[in-house]
């Protein structure tokens, strides 16, 4: 059965420094490191995510998709909807003692400065962070099981 909606943090990684183009965006300098996305799904919360894990086939869509096209995906974790988007990627940045990664990435519905956290440690210590927080995976493993993209 699917799950309704509600919050969920993407952690993914980079391991060198690449430059991306990210939609309207454009070409952004992305570091090495983990990056943790936040998004909302209204329903189909763990199809959103699968859309997420799928690297190719798909059109880019959403910021998060043209990282994705070069970060290896590490895990997912759902979140309670409470105080939305904004404030948990706000929570996510302080917990991992991390960064905006860019002004306004993942953040174009809204006016907070971005949805994209980047810390410079390990994703597995980025994850800890994120269950401190409340965050719980989907399944053993990483998530949902990729989505099929035809």
């Amino acid at each position: 059965m699917e799950r309704s909606g509600g919050l969920y943090v993407v952690v993914l990684s980079l391991p060198r420094p690449a430059l991306i183009k990210v939609g309207a965006l454009g070409k952004i300098p992305f570091g090495a490191g983990t990056y943790m996305y936040v998004g909302s799904a209204i329903a189909g919360l763990e199809r959103r995510i699968a859309r997420h894990k799928a690297r190719q086939g798909k059109k880019l869509r959403w910021h998060i998709d043209y990282l994705r096209q070069r970060a290896k995906w590490m895990d997912a974790l759902t979140f309670s909807p409470d105080g939305g988007e904004c404030a948990l990627a706000r929570r996510v940045v302080e917990a991992v003692e991390g960064e905006w990664a860019y002004p306004r990435f993942g953040a174009s519905d809204c006016r907070c400065r971005g949805h994209l956290a980047h810390a410079p440690g390990s994703a597995s210590r980025a994850i800890s962070a994120l269950r401190s927080l409340g965050g719980r995976e989907l399944a053993k493993g990483g998530g949902p099981a990729p989505m099929r993209v035809e």
